[in-house]
């Protein structure tokens, strides 16, 4: 029987923060259309480790924040694509049938109720999470993953997180992308009160107060909207475009670009905080090249929790019959 190891390492540090914006040295840009970004603006090591697939220094991405570079040719609101990856969905609706899919348009309660939101500034719903548990995830155990980076790498110039100035982590370098008036304020991440706790750090993540509690909420909320609505359904798997549209690659230096790759589907990844947060397995694969912009854009599937094999079976008879 034929079959296949997914062997691999990450390069997404506890301490990323941020998105596609230039770096020191730059970023990864477009080997396809430079005017626009490789990936969803929020999900800057995805753009790095999509372009890097494409570019055939790996076979795939693994493990990414969100779905791996949709906007290269590697494997809220009510989304408004555009037109010309609309085209390419019907596109890949037709072929998917063609390979013996029965295709259902349909709602997706998993994402819906996890964007919903109870009062202004709420990154995530989910019932039966802890109260202040969002809170704890981006600061306490952000702080926890970091330190035990540091202290594992043991670098002679800084070996723990609570040596570090917090007013050199962040330097602002993208002075229209800004958080106060982009970001949930349960999204934000607090530097300063990460170094303070880290003083007096606990042992492990698992002493967090209510991670027990959110770790079994977000499993229940993944089994009652995608697993047990997928049964009720008779479906195998939900099938998307990844992206709503591709960002500028001028976003932090116009406005107006700014506030295009701000929006749902572009910032991040369609579902994609949802389906990470609630672990849920997804593979994408190429759909095709926009024909306005001549960037690629990604065709995901996603599925019930330790469905991986049937996703990777699904995803690659796509690729493999369409050849994008």
């Amino acid at each position: 029987m034929a079959g296949a190891i997914l062997l691999g390492r990450t390069n997404m540090p506890p301490m990323a923060d941020g998105g596609s914006q230039r770096g020191y040295f730059g970023r990864t840009e477009s080997p396809y259309n430079q005017e626009y970004m490789c990936t969803s603006y929020a999900s800057g090591f995805s753009l790095g480790s999509g372009v890097a697939t494409a570019a055939g220094f790996a076979p795939t991405g693994l493990g990414s924040e969100t779905y791996i570079g949709k906007g290269t040719t590697s494997a809220g609101d009510a989304p408004a694509f555009a037109d010309s990856i609309r085209a390419l969905w019907l596109q890949a609706k037709k072929d998917l049938e063609t390979l013996g899919a029965s295709t259902v348009e349909t709602n997706f309660p998993l994402v819906e109720n996890y964007t919903k939101q109870h009062f202004p500034g709420q990154a995530a719903h989910v019932p039966g999470m802890p109260e202040g548990w969002i809170d704890i995830e981006r600061c306490q155990m952000i702080a926890l993953g970091w330190d035990n980076f540091l202290r594992t790498n043991d670098a002679p110039n800084c070996k723990t997180l609570a040596t570090v100035d917090h007013k050199k982590i962040r330097s602002f370098y993208a002075p229209l992308d800004d958080l106060r008036k982009h970001t949930e304020a349960q999204n934000h991440v607090r530097y300063a009160d990460m170094i303070a706790y880290i003083r007096h750090r606990p042992e492990s993540i698992h002493d967090l107060p209510g991670c027990a509690e959110a770790r079994r909420s977000l499993e229940a909320a993944r089994k009652r909207d995608l697993d047990s609505w997928l049964d009720e359904h008779g479906c195998d798997a939900i099938v998307f475009p990844t992206n709503e549209d591709v960002p500028r690659a001028d976003a932090e230096e116009v406005l107006s670009s700014m506030q295009h790759a701000l929006r749902d589907g572009v910032k991040y990844s369609n579902g994609t905080r949802a389906l990470k947060h609630m672990c849920v397995p997804a593979i994408t694969v190429p759909m095709g090249i926009m024909a306005d912009k001549q960037m690629p854009v990604g065709l995901t599937f996603a599925g019930r929790a330790y469905t991986d094999v049937d996703l990777l079976r699904y995803a690659y008879a796509f690729e493999t019959a369409t050849r994008h």
